[in-house]
């Protein structure tokens, strides 16, 4: 969220253990643990030494290798859900899976002068066995048995806390938004697809002021299934609270944000209330854009945008780009998802076919919103991809 990013200054994780590590040890510090959102995946795990099956390309790699050797003695990993027990730059280094599936464990060897001098890294070990989808079974069907000759036992208190948040949570996901699918609407990040233009006519209906509606393909993040639609499911497609920003702009502008669009081979972004059409005229792309009632927009008709505050305060190098003058954008107190569930539950209030969604009536793969020469990064030169 770039708004949220002004006057600070990024640093990579290296250079913030690096110098938190450095006080400590200068402060007398004998075992120095990093506990880090930071990660990795290894398929196997019978050799700490052996790196092959790793992907040695991720964020924790990168940040082990950087750090001076023998700063840090753990690193316990995250992020990734997936499974470390390796050494990497000499580091003992475990991450566990996720959700409390499994736990790590590293046994360090400390000497008389307050000295780590060994380690060994055990393999995560699973708390529960795990189902056919590959996920621990019902804490209900759960039997973590013994670790070292000892029960591995439940807290009674602790699965109380749980079981009623997960009740709780439970409760709003299941909550009916009273429409029916009667297919699948899947996403895609890098093509039109019948979810992105759904969230953006939901994004027009819930703002029937605007002109035009613009989601992203990275803010999609979860198919919607066949049947009757449930909050949770809209969730999982849209898990971020992201806030609707109304943006008011020209028609150069718009027309600029999807030639910029069709040049990047980042998220696609889906339309409501706008076709574009985009041919190769003598080796340039040449961008039309046509309103809702099929009327070309010419560069200096005004409209309004509605689309979310990430993308409105700089996210994907989208509106950001533009130079509208101060004013232009209105960032909202509205979530964007919750007011798409509000215009799915008053249309299921008028009864008919107006409660049953179809793919096909937000995408129809003859009519597309996005008509250009694929792929994307769109290019109509021999060499090289023209300039937006």
């Amino acid at each position: 969220m770039p708004a949220n990013f002004v006057g600070l200054a990024m640093i990579t994780p290296a250079q913030a253990v690096t110098a938190e590590a450095e006080r400590l040890r200068a402060a007398g510090a004998e075992v120095i643990v990093v506990a880090a959102h930071v990660g990795s995946r290894c398929q196997d795990l019978t050799n700490p030494a052996d790196l092959s099956t790793c992907d040695t390309e991720e964020e924790l790699f990168v940040m082990a290798r950087a750090l001076p050797r023998g700063l840090v003695d753990v690193i316990v990993a995250g992020h990734t859900h997936a499974a470390v027990a390796h050494r990497i730059n000499d580091i003992a280094v475990i991450e566990s899976y996720a959700s409390g599936r499994a736990f790590g464990r590293v046994d360090l060897r400390v000497n008389a002068d307050g000295r780590v001098v060994a380690s060994t890294i055990r393999v995560p070990q699973d708390l529960c066995p795990l189902g056919d989808d590959g996920n621990p079974v019902a804490a209900a069907r759960c039997d973590p048995g013994s670790y070292e000759g000892r029960p591995v036992l439940i807290d009674a208190e602790l699965q109380v806390i749980a079981e009623r948040a997960l009740a709780s949570a439970k409760e709003i996901r299941d909550q009916p938004l009273g429409v029916t699918l009667k297919e699948p609407f899947p996403k895609l990040y890098d093509q039109e697809s019948p979810e992105g233009n759904l969230f953006a006519d939901l994004m027009l209906a819930a703002h029937p002021d605007a002109d035009v509606a613009m989601t992203n393909g990275g803010g999609l993040r979860a198919d919607l299934p066949a049947g009757p639609l449930a909050y949770g499911a809209l969730y999982e497609a849209m898990p971020f609270d992201n806030r609707f920003a109304v943006v008011t702009l020209d028609g150069v502008h718009l027309r600029r944000l999807a030639t910029n669009n069709l040049f990047s081979g980042s998220g696609i972004f889906s339309w409501a209330g706008l076709t574009v059409d985009a041919t190769c005229k003598g080796g340039e792309l040449v961008v039309k854009l046509l309103d809702k009632k099929g009327k070309t927009i010419p560069d200096d008709r005004t409209l309004t945008l509605v689309t979310s505050d990430f993308l409105a305060s700089g996210g994907d190098g989208a509106i950001g780009r533009l130079g509208l003058p101060d004013g232009s954008v209105e960032v909202t107190d509205t979530v964007i998802r919750d007011a798409m569930a509000d215009v799915l539950r008053a249309r299921s209030l008028s009864g008919g076919k107006a409660a049953e969604l179809a793919p096909r009536d937000h995408h129809d793969p003859k009519l597309p919103r996005l008509r250009y020469p694929a792929p994307r990064p769109v290019s109509c030169r021999a060499a090289g991809k023209p300039r937006p």
